[in-house]
């Protein structure tokens, strides 16, 4: 299967361009793109390429070369010409010749650059071509994090036929914040190219880090396998990945990180490793979670008995909820920084911004209502482990009737 023109003008950025004359050959086949200047008629195009160009002045001042210039092009099996040229600036010869060769012509807006229109016709003409290697993909990934894959071997043989990187790598998930409201309003054609402008934004930079293979894609997210294993440079990649979509789409990633697959089949492990960061990413609010700073967080996610760990942590904070409650108070909050510091006083005024006495003397509440001693080790680590548990989404419902 080939794209017609139509199709192209469709669904990629030309569509942003405005079509002159030719309408009639818009099921023009299209399987190439390409950029030629025009300085006389003999040029001749490729065959289903849709040539872009700007006429020169030469051209531009001689009616008859104008002339010779569409029919030069039809002959050699070209699709179109869009031309960087104001539509007011082509001669009318030209647009005659292509009315009566039924040849597609065009004009680029000013605000579109050659590059980027001709990156959006090819990542469409080439779908086609990858559609269905990317399909045997998604078919091998399914198949690995489905454990319906037993053996490294078979592992490794159809990750070799797919040209997927090999071990050692790490998986990096990238999801777009908020993608029902951006596609809210848009059509299926504009949601089809917001997708690959994400994606080819993301690609530009992750092959300036490393080697990386796209393994999967869902409505709002892309996986890769990255050959890069450091998590110092992954996190810096990450970084540079975020930044860049936000100044060229002015959009906003949460990144999730695997620790290293030593294997084909280590990649189910990692799959849930990168769910389980982005899950967090979302709940923190942060744009970018590497799971090894996050273990004991991807370890409650997956854990099967969710009952008997909400009872642990609404048992430790039911004295405390009350009380705000009732009081109007948030020792919640000073709870939960006192944890994240480790029980260390000056850090923790520092960081809620008031003073030493006046957080002593909440502990002093918190310990009260608590019956414990917050100053003893194995009182603060069950506070902070019953608060990481409490501030985790997926428990919040095991909680909703204990705190009645």
């Amino acid at each position: 299967m080939s794209y017609n023109l139509i199709d192209i003008y469709k669904y990629s950025d030309l569509s942003m361009c405005r079509l002159l004359t030719g309408s009639s050959g818009f099921s023009t086949p299209v399987t190439s793109c390409e950029w030629s200047g025009l300085h006389d008629g003999r040029i001749r195009g490729s065959k289903n390429c849709l040539m872009i160009s700007k006429l020169k002045p030469s051209v531009l001042s001689d009616p008859g070369l104008c002339s010779k210039t569409v029919p030069a092009l039809s002959a050699g099996g070209c699709s179109g010409l869009v031309l960087k040229n104001a539509a007011e600036e082509i001669p009318k010869e030209m647009l005659e010749e292509a009315e009566r060769l039924k040849f597609p012509v065009f004009t680029m807006p000013k605000d579109l650059s050659v590059n980027s229109l001709i990156s959006s016709i090819l990542r469409f003409v080439i779908q086609e071509a990858s559609s269905q290697q990317f399909s045997v993909s998604e078919s091998c990934f399914m198949d690995l994090i489905s454990d319906n894959i037993s053996t490294e071997s078979e592992a490794r043989q159809r990750a070799e036929y797919l040209k997927w990187i090999a071990p050692p790598f790490s998986l990096m998930l990238f999801d777009v914040r908020s993608f029902a409201q951006i596609a809210e309003d848009k059509t299926e054609a504009e949601i089809l190219r917001f997708k690959e402008q994400v994606k080819a934004c993301i690609e530009s930079r992750l092959l300036e880090f490393s080697r990386s293979s796209l393994v999967h894609v869902q409505n709002d997210s892309f996986l890769y396998l990255c050959r890069n294993t450091d998590r110092a440079a992954l996190l810096e990649a990450a970084e540079g990945i975020r930044d860049q979509v936000k100044e060229d789409l002015d959009i906003s990633l949460y990144i999730g990180i695997s620790d290293p697959c030593k294997s084909y089949l280590d990649i189910a492990q990692a799959n849930r490793q990168v769910l389980a960061a982005r899950y967090i990413a979302r709940n923190r609010g942060i744009p970018i979670v590497h799971i090894h700073d996050a273990d004991l967080e991807n370890a409650l996610i997956w854990c099967g008995d969710k009952r008997s760990l909400a009872d642990f942590s609404i048992s430790k904070l039911r004295p405390i909820l009350e009380y705000d409650r009732e009081n109007g108070t948030n020792l919640i909050r000073t709870a939960t920084v006192l944890a994240q510091n480790l029980g260390r006083r000056s850090e923790t005024a520092e960081k809620l911004y008031i003073h030493r006495n006046t957080l002593n003397s909440r502990i002093k509440i918190l310990e009260q209502i608590c019956g414990t001693d917050l100053g003893e080790g194995p009182a603060l680590l069950d506070l902070a482990f019953a608060l990481k548990i409490y501030n985790i989404p997926s428990y919040r419902e095991e909680m909703r009737g204990l705190q009645k």
